[in-house]
């Protein structure tokens, strides 16, 4: 059986993605079943059909017979034909259930268990890709009543199929013949982030769920054959295909969103010589740390980190910058850029204009705003401010919440627009989202490590990064196949999506 799937898997070694049909339908299930004419269809049509149910995880008869009959061609490939009045004849729920019942042998539906289980197997070992869809959001909403049932199943649903499209684009290199699979390796750092704990700890405790699961050395080793640059390129591509399922299912409908760019660190206590780590304010005992740099959807109900890049002590902000910016607008439209003063500078400014960006970023205080804000009273807009080697825009002084703001923008605005004035605070709360990303990638979503190896730590955390837009994307696609009216808080915790994440693999 293996060999069979082997062989086939072969035919399709220069495609990316494989249609499961296609891939079905050329199985040599001939040698395995005794082909056999049924009442109105053949043996192997039907037994190639609940292949494919199991590899795109159809999860019941009816759902199968309505998706056959809605994709006609792979249908057809599949070995069912059309009847004289060109109809389809495609076995309805109730056909396929007494077939499986009272025609499959037990050791055939063993065979076909086995099949699916090489498939996988093989498909995962050798980073092959099938296309496995997500549901279309349904028309009427769910019943109160039925809610958090309906809410189980889909996180149930969704957190495989997530996985089966994003766990092969992370590369792990292993060999043809290694013990462990790559998902057996992803699943133990799934389950070491909402441990909260180290890699060995997470191994030790996972072989609880699972005894056959690789040991911490085993997954260090395989992850020190990366380095930075190769980590950074794998989750740029399991960044573009999260967001590509996202698009897909109609998550970012909006034309234009809001977005934010920030720093994040992580605490660093070994050597002041690792040429990876930057030095910063102390804190918790330490001035040294690892360093990136994430732009983030600051959309209520659709905060999701698009782009992380490693921020080394010789990278040019502007560089970095740029870099977000320019992959951001391969990706969506972008309504305001919001930044902390942090990132308030002539050439940030600059780019921002040159790019066509609208943004939105305070000012830290110095000399020339202070005299300013003696002489006059807010609220109050400065055009083209000098400032150090550039001009801001419009300078905007505008009282919030904890006291006076300098704002500094290009938006179109004058005295008269009041109202587009005092608004500005609560547009630039909207950078808050990516604080509370950081918490959550940081404190939920990271595996702990004292590896001074620096890929190791990149992979971390850009794993950490992944695990939360998954998680953004299950909870938005919840809602929207649930038929919910609006965008609520997160339905699923981050800690429970984890979970099952690996939990149905292991039980």
């Amino acid at each position: 059986m293996q060999r069979i799937a082997y062989k086939t898997f072969r035919e399709f070694s220069t495609q990316d993605i494989i249609k499961v049909s296609e891939y079905v339908s050329r199985l040599e299930l001939g040698k395995l079943f005794i082909d056999e004419e049924l009442i109105k269809f053949s043996k192997l049509p039907v037994i190639r059909a609940l292949i494919l149910m199991e590899l795109k995880n159809i999860k019941s008869h009816r759902v199968l017979s309505n998706y056959l009959r809605l994709h006609e061609e792979e249908a057809l490939k599949l070995g069912f034909y059309k009847g004289e009045d060109n109809k389809l004849m495609i076995p309805n729920q109730r056909s396929l259930s007494y077939f499986v019942t009272h025609k499959l042998m037990q050791n055939e539906k063993t065979i076909i268990e086995t099949i699916v289980q090489k498939i996988r197997e093989i498909a995962e070992k050798f980073d092959i890709t099938f296309d496995v869809e997500f549901v279309k959001p349904i028309n009427k909403p769910v019943k109160e009543t039925n809610l958090q049932y309906q809410k189980e199943q889909k996180l149930i649903e969704l957190s495989k199929r997530v996985r089966q499209i994003v766990y092969p684009k992370i590369k792990i290199s292993l060999k043809h013949n290694a013990k462990y699979t790559k998902s057996s390796i992803l699943d133990v750092l799934v389950h070491s982030a909402l441990e909260g704990c180290f890699t060995r700890g997470g191994a030790l405790s996972f072989k609880q769920h699972a005894e056959k699961s690789p040991a911490s050395n085993t997954i260090l080793y395989h992850l020190k054959k990366h380095d930075p640059k190769s980590v950074k390129s794998v989750f740029m591509k399991v960044s573009d295909e999260i967001f590509k399922l996202a698009k897909k299912s109609g998550v970012f409908k909006r034309r234009r969103l809001d977005i934010s760019i920030d720093y994040t660190f992580q605490h660093y206590y070994g050597d002041r010589n690792n040429p990876s780590i930057v030095f910063s304010k102390q804190d918790h005992g330490t001035i040294k740390y690892f360093r990136y740099i994430t732009l983030d959807i600051v959309e209520n109900g659709m905060r999701f980190t698009l782009c992380a890049l490693p921020a080394f002590t010789f990278d040019r902000e502007v560089d970095l910058v740029r870099e977000l910016l320019e992959y951001a607008k391969s990706k969506i439209s972008i309504n305001r850029v919001y930044a902390d003063r942090g990132f308030a500078n002539s050439k940030i400014f600059s780019l921002l204009q040159s790019m066509g960006l609208n943004y939105v970023i305070p000012l830290p205080e110095d000399k020339g705003i202070k005299k300013i804000v003696e002489t006059i009273t807010p609220p109050f807009v400065i055009h083209n401010y000098k400032r150090g080697n550039g001009t801001i825009k419009n300078l905007v002084l505008v009282q919030g919440r904890k006291g006076l703001m300098k704002i500094a923008t290009n938006i179109p605005i004058n005295n008269h627009d009041i109202e587009l004035i005092e608004n500005l605070p609560r547009m630039y709360g909207k950078r808050w989202g990516i604080e509370t990303g950081y918490r959550t990638k940081k404190r939920e979503g990271l595996v702990k490590t004292t590896s001074n190896n620096y890929a190791i730590r990149l992979f971390y955390f850009l794993f950490s990064v992944a695990l939360y837009n998954l998680w953004a994307l299950v909870n938005l696609l919840i809602i929207l196949e649930l038929g919910l009216k609006k965008f609520v808080k997160r339905i699923v915790t981050f800690k429970l999506f984890l979970k099952n994440l690996y939990e149905f693999m292991v039980t």
